[in-house]
């Protein structure tokens, strides 16, 4: 297989009557090893113009789910909205805090020590401020491949790399809180985390019963079925 494992968290926060609730969870991603830019010059290859591969990166396009990127220079996820070749990093420019302008080649050769291929198409993210593009190059899909999980086989070589175990999904929770009741910028706000998780109180619904053929009365149903089924 060509991926490689992302073990990480979800975390979110709620308001809730008690209190502020973080809920966290381990979770684990698969990158495809193969980068955007990789996986574009294997289609180029197959013989599919420019203008066919942009439209497997459109977001707009139903019949392609939308991609999801891992970039290798800051470890961010992105979903990205489409692919453009109209600039590269050659040609598109960085406008920086002082008004002068870098073209995306240097900018990250300067930030990141990232030399980039100039002949290479760029993946943008829509933002109410404006787009955000990505070298294709540096982006990674975080998503299964297309009829992935309908292999029996590749499904089973996966499960080895989840986190199925609940003992070790909380031991790996706690470690994180124990890392944000560390973090100096908490500490100053005053934020601190119980490493308790919460209980959370439920009505426990009663256990379905079944009615019995001649107005015999009810059961359950595991009785119910070894009525019919007897096991000897």
């Amino acid at each position: 297989m060509n991926l490689k494992s992302w073990p990480g968290y979800e975390v979110t926060t709620k308001q809730c009557s008690q209190g502020i609730f973080l809920n966290i969870d381990s979770c684990t991603k698969f990158i495809n090893k193969a980068s955007v830019l990789d996986q574009v010059i294997e289609m180029q290859d197959k013989g599919m113009s420019m203008e066919q591969i942009c439209e497997q990166y459109n977001s707009s396009n139903k019949d392609v789910p939308r991609k999801t990127v891992i970039t290798e220079h800051n470890s961010q996820s992105y979903q990205v909205d489409g692919m453009t070749d109209k600039y590269s990093p050659a040609t598109f420019a960085f406008k920086l805090k002082d008004g002068s302008d870098v073209s995306m080649s240097q900018y990250f050769y300067d930030r990141y020590k990232k030399e980039l291929y100039d002949k290479q198409p760029l993946l943008f993210v829509n933002k109410p401020d404006g787009p955000i593009y990505l070298p294709a190059q540096l982006c990674n899909e975080a998503s299964l491949p297309k009829d992935f999980t309908r292999d029996t086989r590749k499904m089973r070589d996966l499960q080895g790399y989840k986190i199925t175990s609940a003992a070790t999904r909380l031991e790996k929770i706690r470690k994180l809180v124990d890392k944000f009741n560390l973090d100096e910028t908490f500490e100053e706000w005053g934020v601190a985390t119980d490493c308790a998780p919460a209980d959370v109180l439920g009505h426990k619904l009663e256990e379905p019963r079944v009615g019995l053929p001649g107005g015999k009365g009810t059961a359950s149903m595991m009785d119910a079925y070894l009525l019919k089924h007897p096991l000897y």
